[in-house]
């Protein structure tokens, strides 16, 4: 029937083409329903405030402070790779008086505190492209050397490249380099949680397997979203692999090195007392 009453609507020679088309459309338009469900919303993405908050649990039981971010760019095509965070615990740290790079006052801060640098990714990407980068960036600190380093660091960041699994990395996940300082430090197998006052989950480790105590050098643990990938237990990769991000004569991240310096510089002005930010998160420590 509506077939017919088009057909005889497009032959009339009266009707305008307009009242046509209108009717067509009318005749033959799908049916809406009004009760159709909503579309499912997509999830939030976390905000910057939620991946860098002003402070963070160290795996050794330590509350660090954030002392500053920055963005990693491709030089080339300057396109954002990944922001950084650092984290520093300052409680057993004295800084120095006095204007100071931050490659100077960085080594002063890993001979007696543990530190964290915090990588969230800009675009999605995957591990094997961070790690090459880690690597790069450690092959120019080896080319500093006078001579080569000896055979168990060669060993460490052959290890390295063995540590991060071929798979991607989303934007919404967190890279973490924890770095434990020289000195007696231990690690227990299992997981620990740290929650806020409010009961929410803050963040959690889990750890592969034990760490010998009383280790007498640095090290480094890596882990993505709170789960352990693995662990480096080299010093110098471990100094050299968080110096890198402070080094002037290859930037990583301008930003980066230049807030972090400078929050440095401020907080040995202010004294010996311990920054925990506006709004600083309480760690409660959960087993």
């Amino acid at each position: 029937m509506a077939s017919r009453v088009a057909w005889s609507l497009l032959r009339s020679p009266v009707l305008p083409v307009s009242v046509v088309l209108f009717t067509a459309h009318t005749l033959y338009r799908p049916h809406v329903a009004l009760d159709a469900p909503p579309k499912p919303k997509r999830a939030k993405e976390p905000t910057a405030s939620e991946l860098f908050p002003p402070t963070l649990p160290h795996p050794s039981g330590a509350t660090l402070t954030l002392l500053g971010t920055g963005i990693r760019t491709v030089t080339f095509m300057r396109m954002k790779v990944y922001e950084v965070g650092f984290y520093a615990d300052l409680s057993e740290v004295a800084l120095e008086e006095g204007e100071k790079s931050a490659a100077e006052r960085m080594k002063g801060l890993l001979e007696g505190g543990d530190v964290l640098l915090r990588i969230v990714p800009s675009r999605r990407t995957n591990f094997t492209h961070l790690r090459d980068g880690f690597i790069k960036a450690l092959q120019h600190r080896v080319a500093l050397l006078p001579s080569r380093p000896p055979e168990s660091t060669q060993l460490a960041v052959g290890k390295l490249l063995t540590l991060f699994p071929n798979a991607p990395m989303s934007t919404t996940s967190t890279l973490d380099v924890a770095y434990f300082h020289p000195g007696p430090t231990s690690s227990q197998q299992g997981t620990r949680e740290w929650k806020s006052n409010d009961g929410s989950k803050v963040a959690r480790w889990s750890w592969k397997s034990g760490k010998t105590e009383g280790w007498p050098d640095a090290w480094v643990l890596v882990g993505c979203d709170g789960r352990e990938l693995g662990r480096i237990e080299d010093g110098w990769v471990a100094r050299e692999w968080v110096l890198a991000y402070f080094d002037a004569s290859r930037e990583i991240s301008k930003g980066l090195r230049d807030g972090v310096g400078k929050r440095l510089n401020d907080l040995a002005k202010e004294g010996p007392a311990v920054p925990t930010g506006e709004k600083p998160v309480k760690l409660n420590w959960v087993s």
